[in-house]
């Protein structure tokens, strides 16, 4: 067996299953054993830390976590050491194009959520009926927080592949990842999962050798190529799935439990 001593879940679709609160019992029996085990846990997603469901912090009171696509990365006590802003001047182009096309637009922070553009529209669609309005700043009429508060770490426009696709080449700066039907995040091109979680190797002394990875989604793949091991959820994307080591069950189906105990981790 390798020597792991960090194992990095992704969230959506790997911890949580689609419009859920809660990780499932055996996920959390697991997650629990695993640390007693000495294993360091970590998360790596694209949400801000407080979009991060209370029960999944609970359960993994992780070490690190990774989040916004590894624009920034926070300590066990929920504090920013390392974070990578999108350039103020790109926001404002997107800003423009995103008011012409009458595209709802969000900015991600590293806590929080900043609307610029229809509040109403993007708290529809982004809120998957929770009640949310708390962590969804209005900026709608001045339109300048990432210019005069805190910068902005990543996008959300609330668009499909088909309204992105004939402005994604202007923007050359930006990666754009499909986030469920009618949601695009929008990172910078040069920053992702992979960044964050080398800047905590850095930080504590680990190599890819000391990790496995743990996720479902196109967006995780980079990260488990990288590690020492690679696990697919078996709700996952077919590409997903074509990079692991081990396709385990489903998300709710007692997955996370059933790979820890492949790999002989708990």
């Amino acid at each position: 067996m390798k020597d792991i001593k960090l194992v990095v879940f992704d969230i959506d679709g790997t911890l949580l299953d689609a419009g859920k609160d809660r990780i499932e019992d055996s996920a959390v029996e697991a997650i629990h054993q695993l640390k007693a085990n000495g294993i360091m846990v970590g998360v790596a997603t694209g949400r801000s830390m407080d979009f991060i469901k209370a029960h999944v912090k609970e359960v993994l009171d992780c070490d690190y976590y990774v989040t916004i696509n590894g624009h920034c990365t926070l300590n066990r006590h929920k504090e920013v050491i390392i974070q990578h802003p999108l350039e103020a001047s790109s926001v404002t182009r997107l800003l423009a194009l995103c008011e012409s096309l009458n595209i709802p637009m969000g900015l991600k922070t590293a806590h929080q959520m900043v609307v610029l553009n229809d509040y109403q529209g993007f708290y529809d669609h982004y809120s998957q009926g929770f009640d949310v309005r708390h962590l969804l700043l209005d900026n709608t009429v001045e339109k300048d927080y990432y210019l005069k508060d805190k910068p902005a770490l990543g996008i959300f426009l609330i668009a499909t592949k088909a309204n992105v696709e004939p402005f994604r080449n202007d923007f050359p700066e930006f990666k754009f990842i499909g986030a469920g039907s009618h949601g695009m995040d929008v990172f910078r091109a040069d920053i992702n999962k992979t960044k964050g979680i080398e800047e905590i190797l850095n930080l504590v002394s680990l190599s890819w050798d000391n990790v496995i990875v743990v996720g479902d989604g196109d967006n995780d793949i980079e990260m488990m190529k990288k590690a020492a091991l690679a696990i697919a959820m078996g709700n996952g994307t077919a590409a997903c799935k074509a990079v692991a080591d081990y396709v385990t069950g489903d998300v709710d189906a007692g997955g996370i439990a059933q790979a820890l105990k492949h790999f002989e981790l708990i």
